[in-house]
């Protein structure tokens, strides 16, 4: 049988992880959506350099930096 006290502690510790469970769900969909917005920014990069954007036309446009862009470059097949 459980005091009144063990009853609390145990309650608050079922609290504190359920919210602790929440948070890191929370942080992980944030990761998530910044994943997805990075590949797609990245396919975007590839679409406009195979169509011959140039790097500062693209950088402006997309908020990358030319350094991101040079990289996404190396990336794609040799023509």
């Amino acid at each position: 049988m459980q005091t009144n006290i063990e009853r609390i502690l145990d309650e608050a510790l079922h609290q504190k992880l359920q919210e602790g469970i929440a948070q890191g769900l929370e942080k992980g969909i944030e990761k998530g959506i910044e994943k997805g917005i990075a590949i797609g920014k990245e396919a975007v990069v590839k679409k406009l350099l195979l169509k011959g954007m140039d790097i500062p036309f693209i950088a402006d446009a997309t908020d990358l930096t030319e350094e991101d862009i040079e990289r996404i470059k190396q990336e794609l097949p040799k023509q």
